[in-house]
C-alpha cells in the first residue's frame, strides 16, 4: 500500500504489514472498507486477487456513498488487485 509518509492514520500498523501480504509470508487480511476509506487521491492499496469481487464491490459502494472515484487493476500475473483513488 502506498502511503504518504508525512501522514499518519489509524491504519498505520496495517500499512506496514502490506509488504508481508505481497510476499505471501503471512495470511493476515487487510480490512477492505477502512483501507479504501483512508486512501487519499493518488494513493493505492493492494489485495490478493482471491478477494477481487469483495474489493470491487466495496470500492463501488464507498465511491457512491462518499463521492470518491477508484480504479481497480489486476496484476499481469493475476495474483493481486490494486485499487487506486483517482478523485
Amino acid at each position: 500500500m502506498f502511503v504518504n509518509p508525512n501522514k499518519r492514520s489509524i491504519f498505520a500498523n496495517k500499512v506496514t504489514n502490506i509488504d508481508l501480504i505481497m510476499s505471501n509470508e503471512t495470511t493476515e487480511k487487510l480490512p477492505i472498507a477502512p483501507s479504501l476509506k483512508a486512501l487519499e487521491v493518488g494513493d493505492h492499496v493492494t489485495f490478493p486477487v482471491e478477494r477481487s469481487n469483495i474489493v470491487r464491490n466495496a470500492a463501488t459502494q464507498i465511491g457512491l456513498i462518499q463521492r470518491k472515484t477508484f480504479t481497480c487493476n489486476i496484476a499481469a500475473d493475476r495474483t493481486t488487485i490494486t485499487v487506486t483513488r483517482t478523485e
